[in-house]
């Protein structure tokens, strides 16, 4: 596999991380806390709604997922492989990178969901309606959170997505171990048949819940997505037009499916109904992986991603979806506290949002450079 031909993927994840940050959750978990009548604006229009409520915000994480598994299999499985990678060292490094920012900006929200508890002020459930006390806040620091145990949610809401992560890299190198010895890719669809099944059933026990089915699912399509368009590429150049052809017309119909055939994009994350299972089998088996080839084979995308700018962007990605409820928290409780009015807070709604996003590339870039590859680097250089 041509590795510049994966610099589209850096693109994926800084457009996935401000799709979820600066739509799906600021609307969904700020805006209405502000007193925004959606009814009554810009916001109010099928495209606003379809990003913000709908299906392309929630379903972006599934995209996170899916890019984690497709980079685990090209660059851990072949050193698994040739035992380059032990299984201490593995999950050491995965430690080192990912934990630091989510103890800092856990116990951020913390502080700030105290505040708002001892306050009395009305906010936003997943903030705020957890139990504020030391239990969860060491299952935020050491396994960012308790989604693998209970499906409950975080002080930190969306670190949920990290402690699904996590178990799928023990997971996947569990299984590429196995791989070794029995040379059979087949054995990474078990988790994806796993994850079917307990949407299917409902299950909630521990390491089989809805959201680490949605991980299962996502993650492992990733690996095998990888193994079928690296043997994609030894086709013949007129049959990968052909399929870049059928992949672009399947992403059409599918994205003018959803966006006219699905009208009530207000209530669509509070409903458990088959609309939302289904809809995570369909990004992450009808769009996703077709997109994902088509952006691998479009060479000018990856000569526009092969920039340092966009490379930083995504080496940034995952500051700012970790920044995204203490930035939302922390501005919410300064309005309460400064009691600007509801008027005031809809007049200028887009300039909050606009201070808001700028606040989130900020932080994300100082919590990269001092934070997440200072310590990673020192600790990489101690272990050796």
């Amino acid at each position: 596999m041509n590795q510049s031909n994966l610099n589209f993927l850096n693109l994926l994840k800084i457009i996935s991380a401000c799709i979820i940050a600066f739509f799906l959750h600021w609307n969904y978990h700020f805006i209405q806390f502000l007193g925004i009548n959606i009814k009554s604006s810009i916001l109010s229009s099928r495209i606003f709604l379809f990003l913000l409520r709908g299906p392309i915000g929630y379903m972006s994480v599934e995209l996170f997922f899916i890019i984690s598994g497709f980079l685990f299999a090209y660059v851990y499985i072949p050193r698994i492989i040739k035992k380059e990678y032990t299984f201490d060292n593995f999950i050491f490094k995965k430690f080192i990178r990912i934990m630091p920012l989510v103890v800092l900006t856990s116990f951020i929200c913390y502080i700030l969901a105290f505040i708002t508890r001892i306050n009395d002020i009305k906010c936003w459930s997943t903030f705020c309606g957890n139990n504020i006390n030391i239990i969860s806040l060491v299952y935020d620091f050491l396994f960012s959170g308790s989604h693998v145990i209970n499906n409950n949610l975080s002080l930190n809401g969306p670190i949920w997505y990290i402690n699904v992560l996590l178990v799928c890299y023990v997971l996947a190198y569990g299984i590429s171990y196995i791989y070794i010895h029995f040379s059979n890719k087949i054995i990474f669809i078990f988790p994806i048949v796993l994850g079917i099944i307990i949407f299917e059933t409902g299950w909630q026990f521990p390491f089989l819940t809805l959201s680490t089915a949605r991980g299962y699912i996502a993650f492992f399509e990733g690996i095998i997505l990888y193994f079928l368009i690296n043997k994609m590429d030894e086709l013949k150049k007129q049959v990968k037009i052909f399929l870049i052809c059928i992949s672009l017309v399947i992403i059409i119909i599918s994205f003018g499916y959803i966006f006219f055939h699905f009208e009530n994009y207000s209530n669509f994350i509070s409903n458990t109904n088959v609309f939302v299972s289904n809809l995570y089998i369909f990004f992450d088996f009808i769009i996703y992986p077709p997109l994902l080839y088509i952006l691998y084979n479009f060479e000018w995308v990856n000569n526009f991603c092969n920039t340092r700018f966009i490379k930083y962007l995504g080496k940034i990605s995952y500051g700012i979806y970790l920044w995204n409820f203490p930035i939302l928290g922390g501005t919410y409780l300064l309005i309460r506290f400064l009691k600007l009015e509801d008027e005031y807070t809809v007049k200028y709604w887009f300039l909050i949002w606009i201070i808001m996003a700028v606040l989130h590339f900020i932080l994300s870039v100082l919590s990269y450079n001092f934070l997440e590859k200072r310590f990673y680097y020192r600790k990489k250089s101690t272990r050796k």
